[in-house]
C-alpha cells in the first residue's frame, strides 16, 4: 500500500482553563513524499503523567486517552459523535426502555488469541461496581442488575430510563483473567507504571496487525525536557500542549498534526444587565461579529467556525440560512436608542432617567488569543455606538467573577462533552448568565430522557431553535489541538473526536 505524506502546519489556542499562546505567523509547508509502509519499530509517546494502568482505575485524562491503545470499549463514538456499539453488538433496547440486551462481538479478541466474552463484560462490570474510585462507577447509579441471558446475550436493567444510559456503557473491557491482556492496538509488556509503561502491538487486534511493534510510554512534565527530547529523537510523539510546539514548526525533522476539538470559545451576556436583557441590543451585538475575521485574523485560520453551542456535530442544526443579517445601527434607533450627547455612544430616554449602551468585558488576562478577540469586540461594538472596557483579570479572579456574575458580557470556553447535556450552560436554575427560559428548560428535561438518537437529535435541534433566537450566547469558535511528532513517524494521524490514539494502529516508522 502506497502512502502519501502530506505535512500541513497549523496553530492551536487552549480551553478556557489554561493560558493562550499568542498567534504565529505561519507558512503552509506541503512535502509529498511516496512510502511504503513496513512493519516493526518502535514509538515514544510523552504524557504528562502516569497513573494506574488498569483502565477502570486510571484517574488522569491524558492516561484515560492512552489506554485506548491498548483496550477497546463496549460502546464508543464514530467520527461525528454517535455512540456505536464495539464489543457490543445486535443491541436490542426493550419497548419500555429499561433494558439493554446485547451479544458481544468475538471478532474483537485480546492479545492471547481469545476472543472478548461476555464473561469478560460482566467480570468489567463487577470490577467498577466494586470501586467506588472509578470514573465510570456513576453508572450504576441507574443501573438495577446485569446477568448473562441463558442464551449468552448480556442483559443490563436500568431504574429509569435516561439518555446518559447508552453513553454511560463507554467502557473498557478488560480481561477477566488478567487486566494486563489487552483487545486493543496494542497490549501491556512491562514497566514501572511511575514513570514508564511499554506496550508490544496486539497480533491479533480485529481492525488489522498495526505496524510499529513497541511504544513506550514515559511521564514527562518539563516542557524543556520535552523539547530536548524531540530534539534527540527520545520523544516521538507528544501532545501540543504540552510542549511549545512553534519551536517545531516548518522543521524537516517534525511533523504537526491538527486536529478538531470540543474547545468551544464563546460570547455572553448578563441579563441582569437591563440594557443587555433587550433582545434587540444582543441581536445588534452579534450581527457586529464577524467570526471568519476572529479566525483568519486571531487563530491563524486554525479554528472552526461555532455555529452552535451543541456538541457532537451530529446533533446540531445548522441554522445560519434562518438568520436575516440586520443592520445593527438601524436595529438599536428603531428601538429608540440615540446619540443625546454628540459623543458617538447611544443613549435610551424611559421615564426622563438616561441608560448609556456602555459595558464591561470579563476575560482572563493570561490568554493573549482571547485578549485580542476583547480587543476586536470593543473596537467594532464601538462603531455602532456601544462603548466597552476591558476588564482582564488573572484567571482565578476571572473565574470567581464569572460564578458570581460579576460581569456585563463574558469572553470563555467550554470543553464540551460527548455526552450531550447543556444544562450548566443554559438551564434557569444554574447558568450564570440569569437567563431564564422555560421553552429551554422543558427541552432540557425531556433531552435527559429521551429513548432514542433520532429523538434526542430533533430535542436538541428545538433547543437550538430558542437559543438562536434569544442569543445568550454568541458562538465564536471551536479550536484545534494539535500532535507533534517525529518526522520517522510516517502516516496519516485520523483522530476522531479528541481520541488521539483511536486509529494509531495505521501509523508507521520509517527513518529515511
Amino acid at each position: 500500500m502506497i502512502k502519501k505524506i502530506l505535512v500541513v502546519f497549523m496553530l492551536l489556542t487552549v480551553v478556557l482553563t489554561g493560558c493562550g499562546k499568542e498567534k504565529e505567523v505561519i507558512e503552509d509547508k506541503t512535502e509529498v513524499v511516496d512510502l511504503k509502509p513496513d512493519f516493526g519499530g518502535e514509538m515514544n509517546i510523552a504524557i504528562d503523567s502516569i497513573d494506574n494502568p488498569n483502565p477502570i482505575l486510571v484517574e488522569g485524562k491524558d492516561m484515560e486517552e492512552l489506554l485506548d491503545i491498548a483496550y477497546e470499549r463496549l460502546f464508543d463514538y464514530d467520527a461525528e459523535g454517535k455512540i456505536i456499539p464495539v464489543i457490543a453488538k445486535n443491541l436490542e433496547v426493550s419497548d419500555s426502555g429499561y433494558i439493554y440486551t446485547f451479544d458481544v462481538n468475538e471478532e474483537v479478541k485480546w492479545a492471547n488469541g481469545e476472543s472478548v466474552s461476555a464473561e469478560d463484560v460482566i467480570y468489567t462490570l463487577d470490577q467498577i461496581k466494586a470501586s467506588e474510585e472509578s470514573i465510570y462507577n456513576d453508572m450504576f447509579k441507574n443501573i438495577a442488575y446485569y446477568k448473562i441471558t441463558e442464551d449468552g446475550k448480556v442483559k443490563i436493567s436500568y431504574k429509569d430510563v435516561l439518555t446518559s444510559n447508552m453513553y454511560e456503557l463507554n467502557i473498557p473491557i478488560i480481561n477477566k483473567g488478567d487486566y494486563k491482556i489487552g483487545s486493543g492496538q496494542y497490549t501491556y509488556d512491562g514497566g514501572t507504571y511511575e514513570k514508564e509503561l511499554n506496550f508490544v502491538r496486539n497480533e491479533n487486534y480485529y481492525k488489522g496487525k498495526p505496524y510499529i511493534e513497541k511504544i513506550r510510554v514515559i511521564e514527562v512534565s518539563d516542557e524543556k525536557f520535552i523539547e530536548d527530547g524531540l530534539k534527540h529523537g527520545e520523544i516521538d510523539f507528544v501532545k501540543g500542549s504540552l510542549v511549545n510546539y512553534t519551536k517545531f514548526l516548518n522543521k524537516d525533522k517534525y511533523k504537526i498534526d491538527t486536529y478538531k476539538s470540543n474547545l468551544y470559545d464563546f460570547m455572553a451576556f448578563n441579563f441582569k444587565n437591563k440594557l443587555l436583557s433587550i433582545p434587540e441590543v444582543r441581536k445588534s451585538i452579534e450581527a457586529t461579529i464577524n467570526r471568519e475575521t476572529i479566525i483568519k485574523s486571531i487563530y491563524g485560520s486554525f479554528a472552526e467556525e461555532a455555529i452552535s453551542p451543541i456538541y457532537p456535530k451530529w446533533l446540531v442544526t445548522d441554522l445560519s440560512d434562518n438568520n436575516v443579517k440586520v443592520n445593527s445601527k438601524e436595529v438599536l434607533k428603531e428601538y429608540g436608542f440615540e446619540d443625546y450627547t454628540g459623543d458617538g455612544i447611544l443613549e435610551y430616554k424611559t421615564n426622563g432617567k438616561k441608560s448609556t449602551l456602555r459595558f464591561k468585558i470579563l476575560v482572563n488576562e493570561e490568554n493573549g488569543n482571547r485578549m485580542k478577540v476583547a480587543e476586536y469586540v470593543k473596537s467594532e461594538l464601538r462603531k455602532i455606538g456601544i462603548e466597552t472596557e476591558i476588564v482582564a483579570k488573572p484567571f482565578e479572579e476571572y473565574s470567581n467573577d464569572f460564578k458570581r456574575g460579576n460581569f456585563d458580557i463574558v469572553l470563555g470556553g467550554w470543553e464540551l462533552s460527548m455526552n450531550p447535556d447543556l444544562t450548566a450552560l443554559f438551564n434557569s436554575k444554574v447558568n450564570k448568565l440569569e437567563y431564564k427560559s422555560e421553552k429551554v428548560d422543558a427541552l432540557l428535561k425531556d433531552a435527559y430522557t429521551v429513548r432514542d438518537l433520532e429523538e434526542l437529535r430533533e430535542t436538541y435541534s428545538s433547543i437550538e431553535f430558542v437559543l438562536n433566537d434569544e442569543i445568550p450566547y454568541i458562538d465564536l469558535v471551536f479550536r484545534n489541538k494539535l500532535i507533534v511528532r517525529s518526522i520517522k513517524v510516517k502516516g496519516e494521524l485520523e483522530v476522531d473526536n479528541s481520541k488521539i490514539y483511536k486509529n494509531i494502529y495505521k501509523l508507521y516508522i520509517n527513518e529515511k
